[in-house]
């Protein structure tokens, strides 16, 4: 059977590398036909992304305005065990890509309390009702061999040596990696 022979007209999923109609040849072979990214979807992705590290960019900029203002960014978590919200100041931070990653040691009780709780929120000031900003969302760790590579670029971050001296890649003082899913900023 040739790919003409089966060939619906639809335009969908026919491609220069490999010529006939994809689609039709799925559908012959009795397979889901899984379309590559349009160049418009394509483009439509790169520009959400872009639009997002824009953003990012802004929330990181708030954030070192804070930290050169109080010496820190303030983490709160609500502690379901003592039915009260806790706070830890942070002054870690790290834009690659398209994410926002924070960390904490896994030494840290506030650890702990972050992989029961993962519902979040960054603040400038530990008081409630003098934040000029909350950056709030739910905390996602990176383990395994994604963890090990981003605590290994945490840890050669300009600016923070402390964390170098305090923490490892892995083991029992591992800085552990997260960001926030689901991020809403509000000013």
């Amino acid at each position: 059977m040739i790919s003409g022979d089966i060939c619906d007209g639809c335009m969908n999923g026919c491609s220069l590398t490999a010529p006939g109609c994809q689609r039709g040849m799925a559908k012959a072979r009795g397979e889901e036909f899984a379309q590559e990214p349009s160049f418009r979807d394509a483009q439509r992705l790169y520009l959400e992304r872009q639009e997002r590290i824009a953003e990012l960019r802004k929330i990181r900029d708030c954030f070192e305005q804070a930290i050169a203002e109080h010496g820190a960014i303030y983490l709160k978590v609500f502690d379901d065990k003592e039915m009260r919200c806790k706070c830890k100041a942070v002054t870690f931070h790290m834009l690659k890509g398209d994410r926002l990653y924070f960390g904490i040691g896994v030494t840290d009780a506030f650890y702990g309390l972050l992989r029961r709780n993962t519902n979040v929120k960054f603040v400038d000031h530990p008081d409630e009702g003098r934040e000029s900003f909350c950056y709030s969302g739910k905390a996602v760790f990176h383990d395994g061999i994604e963890g090990k590579r981003l605590s290994k670029e945490a840890l050669a971050e300009p600016g923070y040596d402390e964390l170098k001296e305090t923490y490892t890649m892995e083991g029992e003082k591992r800085f552990a990696v997260f960001h926030l899913e689901q991020g809403d900023f509000k000013k």
